[in-house]
């Protein structure tokens, strides 16, 4: 098993979130654990704490999970602040999360566009 992995020194300027004490469970699959993550890397932010994300234990991560915890931080804290270290992870889970970021990022340039790309495959039923 390849796992990347960094034991950060605790300060009171740094936090280390454990995902699945925060979620209580190994899945890293429901929307609604996903946002219990975003909530307590938010709090850990707005006390300008540095974040490591501990991924140790976790498996199946879904992009609809992480979409919720990460993802919904580029809408409220600027990209610079949100740096989260992650640590613990499988390598193709850390490709993962780079993907949501890329996708995050991207909807984020132009809402519109995905709105409106939506609006061409789903139907106008759908919004």
């Amino acid at each position: 098993m390849n796992v990347l992995s960094y034991s950060p020194t605790q300060t009171e300027n740094a936090v280390t979130i454990v995902i699945n004490e925060v979620i209580e469970d190994s899945l890293c699959i429901a929307c609604e654990d996903g946002r219990k993550l975003y909530e307590q890397i938010a709090v850990a932010l707005r006390k300008n704490k540095n974040v490591f994300l501990s991924f140790l234990n976790c498996e199946d991560i879904t992009p609809a999970f992480l979409s919720q915890a990460s993802g919904q931080l580029y809408h409220w804290f600027p990209e610079d602040r949100i740096a989260a270290k992650i640590i613990d992870i499988q390598p193709e889970d850390a490709d993962l999360i780079a993907d949501v970021v890329a996708d995050t990022k991207e909807y984020l340039e132009d809402p519109l566009k995905f709105t409106y790309a939506t609006l061409e495959v789903l139907g106008p039923d759908y919004l």
